[in-house]
């Protein structure tokens, strides 16, 4: 049977790991829903993949005729078949000189760009959320114990492990929550 200190060790290291995956999820939550509250405030339409659905606007050079509406996908700046194809709506190859700098055709619907910025930010949150899990499951995963485990010096030394593990981890949150000695104030002011 695990002893009393080594189920507080592991109970603080799973304790700690679920704090700092909250912690990191919530951040992303908060920039996906300020991106999906910009598409409601303009009255665009979030779509379950991420993209969002903008309404005609501008004016054709061409015809003079409104420009219509559509899709614009968020760039997730990877170069494989993740990455959304704004021509086919279905998932795509990365488009060269779709990227920023790179030489591109500027939709005339004025809604187009602003609709763009929000799905690359849903984009980038999602991503982002994704990331963070994984770190911490993997973190998580490996403080399972054994049944009727018994406490010796390589449970402690196992125990250690998952510290610098867990650590690792969590060094994101940790450098966001932990204060930095040029930010701290000693003394009156």
């Amino acid at each position: 049977m695990e002893s009393p200190a080594g189920i507080q060790a592991e109970c603080g290291l799973i304790r700690g790991s679920v704090d700092g995956l909250a912690t990191e999820l919530a951040k992303q939550r908060k920039y996906l829903l300020e991106a999906l509250d910009d598409a409601a405030a303009l009255g665009y339409t979030a779509n379950e993949n991420g993209s969002i659905g903008y309404p005609a606007g501008g004016e054709s050079e061409l015809t003079g005729e409104e420009v219509p509406g559509g899709t614009a996908y968020g760039q997730n700046g990877r170069f494989d078949s993740s990455n959304p194809s704004p021509s086919s709506g279905k998932e795509g190859l990365y488009q060269p000189g779709t990227g920023e700098g790179g030489a591109q055709l500027k939709s005339p619907n004025p809604h187009y760009a602003k609709a763009k910025d929000i799905a690359d930010r849903v984009t980038y949150a999602v991503l982002r959320a994704q990331e963070i899990d994984v770190r911490y499951f993997g973190a998580l995963e490996k403080l399972k114990a054994a049944p009727g485990l018994d406490v010796d010096t390589k449970t402690w030394a196992d125990v250690a492990s998952d510290i610098d593990t867990v650590g690792a981890s969590a060094m994101p949150y940790l450098k966001d929550q932990i204060p930095r000695k040029d930010t701290l104030h000693v003394g009156p002011r």
